[in-house]
C-alpha cells in the first residue's frame, strides 16, 4: 500500500489480515487478491520485483460503496396537528454520493389502492422535504429512496398523521316518517383522532337502549357514520336532533328535525268527479331489467286507462283498478354515498332514497344478481314522507366477496331508475 506497509513476500502473507493473500494462476503472474473489500481499503498498492534496477507497478484500488440510510439521523414517524409545517429528513451516505428520491404512498384512501405510490414533484430531490401549512390531506406515507448505482437502492418509509378537528355533514337535515314506525337519522364524522360523537335531543344525550340504536360505521378516511335507529315512533321523539362531534382540537355540530307524517291525501281527478286518483300496485313483482323504460312487468296500463265514455258520476262504484288516470312521477333513485370504504369483518349499510308516485318497488342486487335478506344481509324500508322511500341494506360481518358494487333500483308503472354505490375493503 501507498502508507508503505507490507503486505506479502513472495507468495506468502506478511500481513496480519485474512482478506489478503497471492494468487498465481500462471508462473509469472503475482496477483494480489482482497476479499470483502472495505471503505478503507481505497488506496495506491504498489508491486515491486527486486531486479537491478528494481521494477516496480502502481495500482489505484477506488472503492464504491452502496447507499446507506443512516437512521439515528432521519425522520421517524410524525404526528402533526393541521396548520403546522413537517420537515422530513432522510440522511444517507455512500460513495458516490447516493441521489435521494420522494415518493407518496397511499394509505388506502378512497381515491386510490393501498401501497400505489407516486413520485412528489420534479424537483423534490434531496435528503429534506418541508410540508408548510400541512392539511388533513396530506396525512400519508412518505418514502425517500436512496440511490446511488451500486446495487441495491434502499428506502425509508415515514408515516405522517394529521390531526385534525372534527367535521359533520348531514345527509339529510329534514326526515319524516309516521308513527309507530322506525327510521334511522344518520351523521357523517371526519376528525383525527376520532374521540366523542354523540346523537342529542333537546340537550340531552341519547343513549342505546330497547328503542334506540346507535352504531358507528368506519367509512375510512378517517370518517365515520354515526347512526341512530329509533323504533316505533311515538309524538315526544319528534323534534330536532343534534349530532355532536369533539376531540382535543376543537368540536363540530349539525343538526336535524324529525317530523311527522300526517295521513297523506291522493290528488283529486281533474274529470270532476270529486274521486281521488287511484293508480293500483301489484304487490311481490320483481324489478325490471334497465332495457325496460316504459312498462314494468305486472302492470297492464291498456286496461287501467278509465273509458273516456264512462259515467263520471258511475266512477266511485267502480274498482280503483278501472279509476287509473295518467298522473304521477316515474322514480327517482338518489345515493348519498356512492363510495363506502371498510374493514373486513365489520357492518356496513348502504343507503337510498327513492322518491316516486305511485309507490315503487324497491330491490337491492350486487354484480347484476338480487339480494335477499339472510343471516348476514338485511333490508329496511323506511316511509320518510312526500312520496319518498329510504332503503338500507344492512352488511354484517363483512367478506372479501362482499366487496363490489351494489344497485339500488326501483320500478313503478311510470318507469324505472338505478343508482349504484361500491362497497371496497379499507386496510386496518
Amino acid at each position: 500500500m501507498d502508507s508503505g506497509v507490507t503486505l506479502t513476500y513472495e507468495d506468502r502473507r506478511v500481513v496480519d489480515d485474512w482478506r489478503f493473500s497471492v494468487v498465481r494462476p500462471y508462473l509469472r503472474e503475482w496477483n494480489l487478491q482482497i476479499r470483502d473489500v472495505q471503505w478503507p481499503d481505497q488506496d495506491m498498492y504498489r508491486c515491486t520485483i527486486n531486479t537491478t534496477p528494481v521494477k516496480s507497478k502502481i495500482v489505484s484500488l477506488h472503492v464504491k460503496v452502496p447507499a446507506q440510510i443512516i437512521d439515528e439521523l432521519s425522520s421517524d414517524d410524525v404526528i402533526v396537528e393541521e396548520g403546522e409545517t413537517v420537515v422530513l429528513v432522510c440522511n444517507v451516505t455512500g460513495v458516490p454520493r447516493p441521489e435521494v428520491t420522494w415518493f407518496r404512498r397511499s394509505a388506502g384512501s378512497s381515491g386510490s389502492a393501498p401501497g400505489h405510490k407516486e413520485p412528489i414533484g420534479l424537483d423534490m430531490v434531496g435528503e429534506m422535504i418541508i410540508i408548510q401549512n400541512v392539511s388533513r390531506y396530506c396525512d400519508d406515507y412518505y418514502e425517500c429512496v436512496a440511490n446511488n448505482g451500486v446495487p441495491p437502492a434502499v428506502n425509508r418509509e415515514i408515516r405522517v398523521t394529521v390531526e385534525f378537528p372534527p367535521e359533520i355533514h348531514m345527509p339529510t337535515p329534514k326526515i319524516s316518517q309516521y308513527i309507530g314506525k322506525d327510521t334511522i337519522l344518520d351523521c357523517v364524522i371526519t376528525a383525527f383522532p376520532q374521540a366523542n360523537n354523540v346523537w342529542k335531543k333537546d340537550g340531552r344525550e341519547i343513549s342505546s337502549n330497547s328503542r334506540f340504536r346507535i352504531s358507528a360505521y368506519e367509512e375510512g378516511d378517517n370518517t365515520l357514520t354515526l347512526s341512530l335507529r329509533i323504533h316505533s315512533i311515538r309524538h315526544s321523539d319528534y323534534g330536532e336532533y343534534t349530532c355532536e362531534a369533539s376531540n382535543a382540537l376543537g368540536k363540530d355540530e349539525q343538526k336535524t328535525i324529525l317530523s311527522e307524517i300526517k295521513d297523506f291525501q291522493p290528488p283529486i281527478n281533474p274529470e270532476g268527479s270529486g274521486n281521488p286518483i287511484v293508480i293500483p300496485m301489484t304487490p311481490g313483482t320483481k324489478p325490471p331489467s334497465h332495457n325496460n323504460h316504459n312498462t314494468y312487468p305486472g302492470y297492464n296500463t291498456d286496461e287501467q286507462k278509465p273509458s273516456p265514455h264512462k259515467d263520471p258520476g258511475s266512477a266511485g262504484n267502480e274498482d280503483s283498478s278501472q279509476s287509473h288516470g295518467n298522473r304521477g312521477s316515474k322514480p327517482e333513485v338518489d345515493m348519498p354515498m356512492r363510495r363506502i370504504g371498510q374493514l373486513l369483518g365489520r357492518d356496513a349499510i348502504l343507503s337510498c332514497m327513492v322518491t316516486a308516485f305511485p309507490e315503487a318497488d324497491i330491490a337491492w342486487t350486487k354484480d347484476g344478481r338480487s339480494i335477499g335478506e339472510n343471516g348476514r344481509c338485511e333490508i329496511d324500508l323506511f316511509d320518510d314522507g312526500h312520496n319518498t322511500t329510504i332503503a338500507d341494506l344492512h352488511i354484517h360481518d363483512i367478506q372479501q366477496c362482499d366487496y363490489g358494487e351494489y344497485t339500488c333500483e326501483a320500478a313503478n308503472v311510470m318507469g324505472v331508475d338505478a343508482k349504484s354505490a361500491t362497497l371496497f375493503e379499507v386496510k386496518g
